[in-house]
């Protein structure tokens, strides 16, 4: 089998494409299984020791037989003066020494092979900054340009060397897979073939271990692995709140129709992207906590409190407030939590991101706390729910967004979009970019979120001569409804389980045909389930599912013809 190393290359400005780099490679691990080991090489992943420079502990990219350079806005910090080029003059940062020393590389015996990626994206700055960050930016965009002139341009204009440019996330991830893909099969050509099983080929290939998909159970951000489809939309959503956060109020209403994966999306998608170390230039840590409305046992800033001392988010806080305090702090005077937050995660340890090897850059990585509101409609349908509840409920979120060291990221439903102008404070807080709507997912994102988590569990479709591969047929069907993701979701997991892939590796047609297509999955399970439960209350069965439908369908009361899921306690309805 052949090794194939990869170096990562670039400052530290683009953590969410580097991100983009590793998944790329794990599922080009699954399409050259069993011929290639990938072995990928990312700063971040490093152990550095303290006895030494960032550099000095980081393997030369002339080592490697591919590296992807990946520049923006940033060219990185200078090196010591003790690192050299033959001639004596010094380098401008690492990343030009790492670009020099596989340009010489390849030139003397062909590798490695080099690809640059350049983004051409805008470049935020977040106006809260001092001059002296402000000119550092200016500073490092200027060395990116003059790095491309110097590298690529010759006098008249022309190109003398080759770097491919993209602007947005998703873009760079098609045009990356497939260089990187032809770059392989190249290598693979020069490479005598090894005897290896089609079998172990399949196992080593293996990521994920069991389904890939989460039937009708929304993505978390464990899930983040096998969460796929929405690369731009992510992008879009990051950009937003980015530009959020250099206005100086960091909040994202995400809403769209029901069905289309909202909170799959804020909590698998963005979130993972978001908190990755590096992703944000100047964040070395983030902090994150989930709140759902209906779980508040007292009213939305209880709830709040509640979600805010978390093991995830900031259980520090309880050492300064007992739960109930900080709750009634962040009702009656929410500005004064803003001291003790600030306390809290200034006592945090950044983790290492880009500023690592831009040590020398004049921003100090900062720790941030991320609060998601998922859904936030539920701040209009839960029992008890008042206007005066939501108005103090806002407010908080207002000071606390307003403070830039709490960013917040909401779902909401399309149909109770109307009611945010009830409350002047989130027409506040979702001014600018403040909104993004997720809109349901073309053809195209259907069909990675139907193959990329099979390729990471090394699982293949069935093909049949005559109605082609079940992949494809899956797409189509689900394309009819691209509103329908759940029931995607749950259709892909019953023919898992029903093609005993687990062990096979082979998702079938007859496990297909058996649920009776996607439209019939849903059905072929409830009727299942219900005959299950037939046999064990008999007569009774009927009365049982009213009881139970009951309690947990409801019409929304301060809407026209808004059904809204209830929730009722298990002792309640038995």
């Amino acid at each position: 089998m052949r090794k194939i190393r990869l170096f990562i290359s670039s400052p530290g400005d683009v953590g969410e494409e580097r991100r983009i780099t590793e998944a790329t490679v794990e599922r080009l691990q699954f399409r050259f299984a069993g011929r290639v080991h990938f072995e990928a090489c990312l700063w971040e992943h490093l152990p550095m020791r303290a006895s030494a420079r960032f550099q000095e502990q980081i393997p030369r990219p002339s080592e490697f037989d591919i590296v992807v350079m990946i520049l923006w806005s940033r060219i990185g910090t200078r090196l010591s003066s003790d690192v050299r080029r033959a001639d004596g003059t010094t380098y401008a940062s690492g990343t030009e020494f790492e670009f020099e020393d596989a340009v010489e590389a390849a030139r003397q015996r062909g590798l490695p092979h080099l690809l640059v990626f350049r983004k051409t994206a805008r470049v935020l700055v977040e106006m809260r900054g001092n001059e002296d960050e402000l000119l550092d930016i200016a500073r490092q965009k200027k060395a990116v340009d003059q790095f491309i002139d110097r590298w690529f341009l010759a006098k008249d204009g022309s190109f003398k060397a080759a770097f491919t440019q993209f602007e947005s996330a998703d873009e760079y991830e098609e045009r990356l897979e497939k260089h990187l893909r032809q770059l392989v099969e190249e290598i693979l050509r020069q490479t005598p073939s090894g005897g290896v099983s089609a079998e172990d080929a399949r196992l080593a290939s293996r990521i994920w271990e069991g389904s890939p998909f989460r039937g009708l159970q929304r993505f978390e951000y464990e899930d983040a692995l096998i969460y796929f489809g929405r690369t731009k939309a992510i992008q879009q959503a990051l950009e937003a709140i980015r530009e959020q956060a250099a206005a100086g109020m960091p909040f994202l209403l995400v809403f769209g129709n029901s069905g289309v994966g909202k909170s799959s999306f804020a909590r698998a998608g963005v979130v993972p992207f978001l908190t990755d170390p590096g992703v944000l230039h100047g964040v070395g840590c983030w902090r994150r906590a989930i709140f759902e409305p209906s779980d508040s046992t007292g009213d939305l800033l209880d709830g709040l409190a509640a979600a805010l001392v978390t093991s995830e988010a900031l259980p520090e806080l309880s050492q300064g407030a007992t739960e109930e305090e900080l709750a009634q702090i962040l009702r009656e005077a929410p500005a004064a939590a803003i001291p003790l937050l600030r306390r809290e995660l200034a006592q945090l340890s950044p983790r290492a991101t880009g500023e690592a090897k831009d040590s020398a850059a004049p921003v100090t990585p900062g720790a941030r706390l991320l609060v998601v509101i998922d859904p936030l409609e539920e701040v209009f349908t839960r029992p008890g729910s008042t206007k005066e509840d939501r108005e103090r409920f806002f407010a908080a979120l207002h000071v606390l967004a307003g403070s830039g060291l709490v960013w917040i990221l909401c779902t909401m439903r399309s149909d109770f979009y109307d009611r945010c102008g009830e409350h002047p404070l989130l027409l506040t807080l979702k001014e600018g970019k403040g909104q993004y709507h997720l809109a349901p997912p073309t053809s195209v994102e259907i069909s990675h979120m139907i193959r990329l988590p099979a390729q990471l569990a090394a699982l293949q479709f069935e093909s049949d001569p005559d109605r082609g591969s079940l992949d494809e047929v899956l797409k189509e069907a689900a394309a009819a409804d691209p509103a329908a993701l759940p029931l995607l979701q749950f259709t892909l997991d019953e023919i898992y389980k029903k093609s005993n892939a687990e062990k096979t590796g082979l998702l079938t047609f007859a496990a297909y045909d058996e649920l009776g297509g996607m439209t019939g999955a849903l059905r072929t399970r409830a009727e299942e389930t219900i005959e299950e439960v037939r046999r064990e209350l008999g007569d009774r069965t009927e009365a049982t599912f009213s009881t139970i439908f009951s309690a947990l369908v409801g019409l929304n009361p301060d809407a026209d013809r808004t059904v809204v899921r209830l929730y009722a306690y298990l002792d309640r309805i038995r």
